[in-house]
């Protein structure tokens, strides 16, 4: 099953390790605390680095405002980069983990029109979230960090 763990342990002799590393398998079969990090790593880059590079860090630059909406943002929103007026929807993203995966989203109601893949005719799409380069480098550093911390509490 891929969406499962299985470990089988046997161990001769000290009755403390095996103990411990029996709990440490209950353990990897609920990753939230993990999924947690995972999440407000991405929430931090989905907010930050992402609207910094305009969307460059996703690979997918956004498309420069239309003449006239630059212009009109320019005298209402003076020095505001594009995707923010007054910053909530860069600064509304969550995220959910569960024991095994974890949600990133954006309840900001405008959120879905930028990030939308849908076809359209007025405002281009401008993703905030997506797959960015070392994602999985990330995610798995982050996993290994959790388990060794595990392993660390339980060898104490």
């Amino acid at each position: 099953m891929a969406n499962s763990l299985d470990m089988r342990l046997e161990v001769d002799g000290d009755a403390q390790l095996k103990a411990m590393l029996s709990g440490l398998s209950l353990d990897l079969r609920n990753l939230r605390p993990a999924m947690d990090e995972v999440g407000r790593g991405a929430v931090r880059m989905f907010s930050g680095p992402v609207f910094a590079s305009r969307g460059q860090r996703l690979g997918e630059s956004w498309p420069r405002l239309s003449t006239d909406y630059a212009a009109q943002k320019a005298k209402r929103y003076a020095g505001r980069p594009v995707l923010v007026r007054t910053g909530q929807m860069q600064s509304r993203f969550a995220h959910q983990a569960a024991a095994t995966s974890v949600t990133i989203y954006n309840p900001d109601p405008k959120f879905k029109f930028h990030q939308s893949s849908a076809p359209r005719s007025k405002i281009p799409r401008r993703a905030m979230i997506g797959i960015y380069q070392g994602l999985d480098n990330d995610v798995r550093n982050t996993v290994a960090a959790v388990i060794a911390r595990k392993i660390k509490e339980r060898s104490t």
